[in-house]
């Protein structure tokens, strides 16, 4: 789980606990999904987005002119749980 790690959230990222994420075609809609999204720094990362499915949790890159606040960026997920933490 996420607790069990430790993650560097580096300026201008979020990262998101996703409860129930368990296989990888959650992990590849999740990070097609937010690919697509304007607020996402294509630069980091795989375009932008890093999945862990064994902690269940996605790692955003934020592009710096964003102004997505955090119940927006969690809505591009259809999970029961989402924990986000941003570093902006």
């Amino acid at each position: 789980s996420i607790q069990d790690k430790e993650i560097e959230i580096n300026e201008n990222e979020a990262v998101m606990e996703v409860l129930g994420m368990v296989c990888s075609m959650c992990a590849f809609g999740i990070g097609e999904g937010f690919s697509k999204t304007d607020f996402i720094d294509k630069s980091k990362f795989l375009d932008g987005v890093s999945v862990d499915i064994d902690a269940q949790y996605v790692q955003l890159g934020l592009l710096e002119s964003t102004n997505e606040n955090p119940e927006k960026i969690t809505q591009y997920l259809e999970f029961d749980q989402i924990t986000l933490h941003l570093n902006m």
